[in-house]
C-alpha cells in the first residue's frame, strides 16, 4: 500500500467494487481458497462466486491477538480498527488457532455452497485439511508457491484491467 509503483492502479481496483448482496449469495455455488498462517501471521479464506460472468469475492481473515497488537505498534497496521469493522478476527494467544478457523469455516460453509476449497498443503495445512474433509468438505491441497500462482495472477490482473479504467 505504500510503494511508488503499484501492481494494479487504485482507480482500476476501485472500478471493480460495488455493493454485495450477501443474502443473494447464500447457498450459491462457490470455490474457496484458504491460505494458512504458519504460527503467527495472517490466515485468510476467500470464497469466489461466479454468476453471469461477474466475479464476487468474500473474505475472512484471522490473526493471533498478540501478533496483531505487536504489528499494530511496530508498523501502524490498524488491526484493532479492522476487527471492529469485522474485516478480521483476532484469535486468543500468539499462535494461529486452527480449531477456531475450522469452526468458523464450518459456519461459513453452512451459509454458502462451497463446491471445493484449495488449502495450503504444507506442514500446518495437512491436519486441518483432513479435519475439513471429515466435516464433509471437498478439499484440494495446493502448493502456495509463486510458481503455481503466476498464471492465475496474470488472469486476475487481466480481468481487473478489463473492468477498470483506460488511460
Amino acid at each position: 500500500t505504500q510503494q511508488a509503483n503499484r501492481w494494479i492502479k487504485m482507480e482500476q481496483w476501485d472500478a471493480c467494487g460495488g455493493q454485495v448482496d450477501l443474502d443473494a449469495l447464500r447457498g450459491q455455488t462457490c470455490y474457496g481458497g484458504l491460505d494458512l498462517g504458519a504460527t503467527s501471521d495472517l490466515t485468510s479464506l476467500c470464497l469466489n462466486f461466479v454468476r453471469e460472468g461477474i466475479y464476487t469475492f468474500l473474505w475472512w481473515n484471522w490473526i493471533p491477538e498478540v501478533k496483531a497488537r505487536e504489528m499494530e505498534k511496530k508498523y501502524s497496521i490498524p488491526y484493532s480498527a479492522w476487527e471492529r469493522l469485522g474485516f478480521i478476527k483476532l484469535t486468543d494467544g500468539n499462535e494461529i488457532d486452527y480449531d477456531v478457523i475450522r469452526a468458523d469455516i464450518n459456519i461459513i460453509a453452512g451459509d454458502y455452497g462451497i463446491e471445493k476449497m484449495g488449502v495450503d498443503r504444507v506442514f500446518q495445512g495437512a491436519q486441518l485439511c483432513q479435519q475439513l474433509i471429515k466435516d464433509g468438505m471437498i478439499v484440494e491441497q495446493i502448493n502456495m508457491s509463486w510458481f503455481f500462482f503466476t498464471a492465475p495472477t496474470r488472469e486476475f490482473e487481466r480481468r481487473v484491467n478489463a473492468v477498470g479504467l483506460t488511460e
